[in-house]
């Protein structure tokens, strides 16, 4: 008897290592792949970004964008790659309505709603511009990634409101 319990014990204090080591191999693993994931998330942010700025800009005389994501702000990082592009570009959270909250002039929302990644090197973005809530384009961005970066090939019109 002490030996079957001896085999019995054995097995469950391997089972508890094996996934204990596995749980422990795991979670150092995630934070890399995830801190890859965010970096090229925010690239993308960036790329559809500028382009919505030079496409969707032109149709409204208001140069001041607001920048969404998720329906909420984007990363920091994100806003302030736009500090030096001639433009002003504003969080989110710093409208209300359709207004820069310090100025009170009116300016567009760039939002972009849900990127899906494809193998790293492909990604399609829903996302939408506009000046107001009756005002709003929304698109399907397809981006590829080249030696340059995250690049928008294909703007798709899905709706307008």
């Amino acid at each position: 008897m002490p030996k079957l319990i001896s085999i019995a014990t054995l097995c469950i204090v391997t089972i508890v290592v094996s996934v204990v080591g596995y749980s422990v191999q795991n979670r150092h693993r995630s934070p890399r792949h995830s801190m890859a994931d965010r970096h090229s998330e925010s690239k993308i942010l960036e790329a559809v970004f500028k382009y919505q700025i030079r496409r969707c800009g032109k149709d409204f005389q208001s140069k001041t964008y607001f920048l969404s994501y998720k329906a909420q702000d984007p990363p920091g990082e994100v806003v302030a790659r736009f500090a030096d592009d001639g433009v002003l570009v504003r969080k989110r959270s710093q409208m209300r309505g359709d207004r820069d909250i310090e100025t009170g002039q009116q300016g567009i929302l760039l939002s972009i709603i849900r990127i899906d990644q494809r193998k790293g090197i492909r990604a399609e973005v829903f996302g939408s511009c506009g000046a107001g809530s009756l005002a709003n384009n929304y698109y399907i961005y397809r981006l590829r990634r080249t030696k340059l970066g995250w690049r928008v090939t294909h703007q798709h019109l899905v709706g307008v409101s």
